[in-house]
Formats: structure tokens, C-alpha cells, sequence
């Protein structure tokens, strides 16, 4: 936004939640952008990948059930916090890849927003699965130790996407 604001001071910007809703207006040509994870994107619509990240589990530094490491019967017993993102139609490679080992996630408290997942992880036992870059942002101002995923999960994909007819 700083860039654009120099580059391009007349441009406003209306910043909403993703999901459906906002998929809708794209494809109806309502909105303009959307910045998407790739699994949510419309395959009708152009796009162009803006980063990928790993993830990694986030835990408060205090929590007591957790040592040096974290196992993976420790992360189906652990509770979580999960992002669960409005009208969110793709299920998260977290839970697919848990579903395939024939299990589930014990989610303990949902949220709508990324920004409120480690102050609901910090003075308890629960973790929380998050791009590796928000956690160690995270991690430089609140009491969080990361931990590698004990599941083997894809690349994070976001990507901003525009209605078709104003490619180019």
C-alpha cells in the first residue's frame, strides 16, 4: 500500500474479507482484485502467483506438554486454533492431510482472522498450523516457539487474481 500510494496516489482500496462473497463480485466484475489462497482461486479468471510459504505450528513458550520437538500424536492430541475464513469452500491441506491418516484435527477454538491466531495460542496448550512468515513475525513480540509440522503438506499459494476481461 506505501508503494502504491507514491506510485499511484489516486487509487483507492477497499480491503474486505475473502471468500465466496468476494469471489462472486470478481466474476460479476464488482470488484477488481482479490488476493486469494490458490486453492480458492476461480479457474475462469486470470492469476499470477504472489508468494508461497511452508508452515509451521506455533505454540506458546510456555506450554507445558511441549518439549524440543513436537510428534505427530502430539498434534492430533494438542488442541488448535483454526482459520476458518467465511464462506471458505476448499477444505485446508492441514485437514486433508490429517483425513487421510484417517484422522481429525481436535479444533479447539475457530477464528475469522490470521492476526488473532497466536494471542489465542499464548497462555495455553493449544497450537496453531501458520504460514512460516506471519509465525516468525509473530515470534520477535509475543512468547511463541515454532515447530516444524509433523505432516508432510504442500506449498502455501497466494495469489491476486482479475476478471478476465481486464487482462492485459
Amino acid at each position: 500500500l506505501a508503494r502504491v500510494q507514491r506510485e499511484a496516489p489516486g487509487i483507492t482500496f477497499d480491503l474486505m474479507p475473502i471468500g465466496n462473497l468476494a469471489l462472486d463480485q470478481l466474476n460479476r466484475g464488482d470488484i477488481d482484485l482479490v488476493i486469494v489462497p490458490h486453492a480458492m482461486a476461480s479457474t475462469t479468471h486470470p492469476d499470477r502467483v504472489l508468494f508461497e510459504d511452508d508452515q509451521v505450528c506455533i505454540a506458546w513458550r510456555d506450554n507445558p506438554l511441549l518439549e524440543r520437538t513436537l510428534s505427530l500424536a502430539q498434534y492430533l492430541l494438542l488442541g488448535h486454533v483454526v482459520p476458518k475464513l467465511m464462506e471458505y469452500r476448499a477444505q485446508s491441506a492441514v485437514a486433508e492431510t490429517v483425513a487421510r491418516l484417517g484422522k481429525s484435527l481436535n479444533s479447539e477454538v475457530t477464528v475469522s482472522y490470521f492476526a488473532a491466531l497466536p494471542r489465542l495460542v499464548v497462555g495455553t496448550t493449544r497450537i496453531a498450523t501458520v504460514l512460516r512468515g506471519l509465525a516468525e513475525i509473530w515470534a520477535d513480540y509475543l512468547p511463541l516457539r515454532l515447530f516444524p509440522v509433523p505432516l508432510r503438506l504442500p506449498p502455501f499459494v497466494e495469489v491476486m487474481q482479475w476478471h478476465a476481461c481486464h487482462d492485459r
